[in-house]
């Protein structure tokens, strides 16, 4: 397989930075596919909740080089995007989902994992769910 190379440029000062990025099998793609189809499909329910929002949070994902974390922004009717905040990580290594510590980095203990199909009890409209 080969090593995936991201050019990230800091918006500042211009700089670059090559970021390494470990591959993904086919399989581990498929099932952070269907991790992130669950996740929205829960997302979206708990802001049924909430029926004056007009707008539509979306999850995205941004890799690094060890966990890849997925992002939640708000998308408006007319095609804007505002805001991005850290909704979980998931490890690249196992497939462990993670909360979020902060916007850099994951806590510890995973809450459960997208090879197991435990998304509705792992997950949480806001995130990684907390343990029990």
């Amino acid at each position: 397989m080969l090593v995936t190379i991201k050019r990230i440029v800091n918006p500042i000062d211009g700089s670059t930075v090559l970021l390494m990025l470990r591959p993904m099998t086919p399989e581990f793609q498929a099932a952070l596919d269907r991790f992130l189809v669950n996740a929205q499909a829960i997302v979206d329910e708990g802001m049924k909740s909430f029926p004056g929002i007009t707008y539509r949070k979306v999850l995205s994902t941004m890799p690094g080089k060890r966990y890849i974390r997925v992002v939640v922004r708000e998308v408006y009717p007319d095609g804007k995007t505002f805001g991005g905040s850290a909704h979980c990580f998931v490890d690249t290594t196992q497939g462990d989902i993670l909360k979020c510590a902060s916007w850099k980095a994951p806590a510890k203990h995973a809450r459960g994992n997208i090879f197991n199909n435990d998304t509705d009890t792992s997950m949480s409209p806001y995130g990684a769910a907390r343990l029990r």
